[in-house]
């Protein structure tokens, strides 16, 4: 039996690069709090094939004790886990024959309760962010910032997280050149507008526009998940580049299992994005989104050189109903 005692994240199938890198950090702050070893497994077949751990492929932690697997014979809590700590989320989800979503009932039953510290179980399991402000408190202690979540999240990024050689290698060039360039991530798929409402991109393009030849802001690089936003920016502003990669088609989300043909390099290509992002001279990112919260977080720029856009609240009448049915038809929801 060992003695070593663990904070282990699983990911969610249905979640991208950002949540699931606030769920890690989330974790990583829990574990150090507590002197746990800190457990990350990503083999859950969305960047990289079923069982494949990707994250180390995508990441090293610093800071803290990290283990890339665990014993499976170890108590644990939530205890849904016990004797199944090798399997993922959404492998339980199924077998636990769950059918409808309710993200408080799930987060209580596959995810322990952060807002404790002394469990005497080895393996403390997890896969939500949304339990942040239980740990607040605790890592932010004696600083001006503790009221802030996205300076909290900054702080956690930089002390526990840093992308692996190959991904850094490949963002050294753009990160470089993104220094003289405004940053903007734009959003744009079906499930993210019916959701959570979208920005106008006429708003974007008033923003960068603003922006341009500011401080030495000659150029404005553009991060976003949907091939027709950046075909519409080239058109509409001048000195728009972008990190090549694979788009799906348009509307559809880049992490959903199947979409990708090669998972691993879209995860790649979506930290190398994120990392470039946070190299900006100016940012402009918008206020919900999860991956715009981890490039806020990355970034370089002064405060008062990030720009937060809010979407308006949900799309409406037959453009909300017409979202509706197409995600309906097309998406795959899983945890």
């Amino acid at each position: 039996m060992s003695t070593e005692r663990y904070v282990v994240v699983k990911g969610s199938a249905g979640a991208g690069l950002g949540d699931r890198v606030r769920a890690v950090l989330v974790a990583a702050a829990y574990a150090q709090r507590c002197g746990r070893t800190l457990v990350v497994d990503w083999r859950d077949g969305v960047y990289a094939p079923a069982g494949v751990n990707a994250f180390p492929l995508l990441f090293d932690v610093v800071g803290l004790p990290y283990a890339c697997d665990t014993p499976l014979d170890l108590t644990t809590r939530p205890g849904v886990w016990s004797g199944r700590l090798d399997r993922q989320f959404h492998e339980l989800w199924e077998e636990e024959g769950e059918t409808q979503w309710d993200l408080e009932a799930v987060t209580a039953k596959y995810s322990f309760d952060l807002s404790k510290l002394d469990y005497g179980e080895d393996a403390l399991v997890m896969w939500d962010f949304h339990q942040w402000p239980k740990v607040l408190g605790e890592f932010a202690r004696g600083r001006a910032d503790a009221h802030s979540e996205e300076a909290l999240l900054s702080r956690a990024c930089r002390q526990f997280l840093r992308p692996s050689r190959q991904v850094a290698m490949r963002a050294a060039e753009p990160c470089a050149r993104a220094q003289l360039s405004i940053g903007v991530h734009v959003r744009s798929t079906l499930e993210a507008a019916a959701q959570r409402g979208i920005v106008p991109l006429s708003h974007y393009v008033s923003t960068i526009r603003r922006l341009l030849g500011r401080e030495g802001a000659s150029s404005v690089f553009v991060a976003t998940d949907n091939i027709e936003v950046e075909t519409a920016l080239r058109a509409a502003v001048p000195g728009v580049w972008s990190n090549s990669k694979w788009f799906p088609a348009p509307g559809q989300p880049l992490h959903l299992p199947g979409n990708a043909p090669d998972p691993l390099r879209s995860a790649q290509d979506a930290l190398v994005d994120l990392l470039t992002l946070g190299a900006a001279k100016w940012l402009v990112t918008v206020s919900n989104s999860s991956f715009s919260i981890i490039s806020r977080a990355l970034s370089e720029s002064a405060p008062d050189r990030r720009i937060t856009l809010t979407p308006r609240g949900g799309v409406g009448g037959r453009i909300r109903g017409a979202l509706a049915r197409a995600l309906k038809r097309t998406s795959l929801r899983r945890p």
